[in-house]
């Protein structure tokens, strides 16, 4: 907890107490970039704090360097694969990586798409807090609903599956072909089932 502090405070250049009265110091999601915690914002308003670890980037360029070098290797002596450009599939994957590192383009892509359903009931996606968004910290409104990977939860609380996908599909329906612009990491992990059997949306990191 106290290097996720540090890395709050380098970013919103204030103390943690005053970008964030109250501020869970567990976090209730983790990856391998980074983690969220709950936190509210100095007028009450409840959120949820995305922040990056420390030294994160540095070990993404070292892997990234060991993948494209060995991507080039494998394009110049595997001819079984020689009908794929394997250097731009490579190269492909490392500038999408590199783009999930800066927390402001994933709070782009989510003001890009809830302004897009803001007036949506079926679904729900996050407000971006830009005075508390930097390229290491994100700070997005706190959906609160079930996992819809926890499909005890989901029966345990009584919501609609089967209403819920037909909602999650009619969204990236939407997406797709009406807007030309998608959330592309569509694990159940990153969709909650909200009051009313709205589908919440998260994680914009990945973009299409």
């Amino acid at each position: 907890f106290e290097t996720v502090r540090l890395v709050v405070e380098a970013e919103l250049e204030q103390s943690l107490e005053a970008a964030f009265p109250v501020f869970d110091p567990q976090p209730f999601a983790a990856a391998s970039i980074g983690q969220v915690h709950r936190a509210e914002l100095p007028d009450g308003t409840p959120v949820a704090v995305k922040v990056q670890r420390p030294g994160v980037r540095e070990e993404v360029e070292g892997d990234l360097d060991i993948a494209l070098t060995q991507a080039a290797w494998v394009s110049e002596h595997v001819f079984e694969l020689s009908d794929f450009d394997v250097m731009s599939i490579a190269s492909e994957f490392a500038e999408a990586l590199r783009g999930e590192l800066d927390y402001v383009n994933e709070a782009r892509s989510a003001e890009r798409l809830w302004r897009a359903f803001k007036d949506d009931p079926t679904v729900a996606f996050p407000r971006v807090h830009w005075s508390h968004t930097t390229p290491r910290v994100l700070t997005l409104e706190l959906l609160e609903g079930e996992r819809m990977n926890r499909t005890d939860e989901l029966d345990a609380a009584g919501c609609d599956r089967s209403l819920l996908a037909v909602r999650g599909i009619n969204a990236y329906l939407k997406q797709i072909f009406d807007l030309g612009f998608f959330q592309a990491d569509p694990h159940p992990g990153n969709f909650l089932a909200l009051p009313g059997n709205r589908v919440g949306f998260t994680d914009f990191g990945r973009v299409g």
